[in-house]
């Protein structure tokens, strides 16, 4: 049997990407009615409720991840240099923090606020050990390691 070390989903939602995510991941932080309605007894993934900004993480079911992963969901978050914090805590040395964020150039006016800004990248990116980012089209991939 190989060993899988633990992964960190957060916020996957009900989408495809979530299921074949939840395959190979350990715990994913869902919304209240997805994690209840995926919830299972099976040795696959823990679908966790689970606030990331402001619930105790020491709850999740793995003291450190091998990665975490964060897809669209950066731009909703209050209080970004906490979160980051969090995340840091989650990390262990050699992990990886995945992060998935339109970029908000490449949206109209009004939608601008839910992409990436060059301050939030300069936020996301600061305090790591090493950052590499790559652009998909309207979106921006950061792999950053403590």
């Amino acid at each position: 049997m190989t060993f899988i070390p633990p992964r960190l989903v957060i916020g996957t939602g009900d989408s495809d990407l979530a299921m074949v995510q939840a395959a190979h991941v350990a715990s994913l932080l869902e919304p209240l009615e997805v994690a209840q309605a995926e919830q299972d007894t099976s040795d696959g993934p823990h679908f966790l409720q689970l606030d990331i900004e402001t619930d105790d993480i020491r709850a999740l079911p793995e003291a450190g991840y091998a990665v975490v992963t964060c897809r669209l969901v950066f731009a909703f978050i209050k209080d970004k240099a906490a979160f980051l914090d969090r995340i840091r805590y989650l990390l262990p040395p050699g992990g990886t923090f995945w992060v998935v964020i339109p970029l908000a150039e490449r949206f109209p006016e009004e939608r601008k606020s839910i992409g990436i800004s060059p301050q939030y990248a300069e936020l996301l990116t600061a305090s790591w050990s090493s950052a590499y980012r790559e652009d998909l089209d309207t979106l921006r991939c950061y792999a950053l390691r403590p």
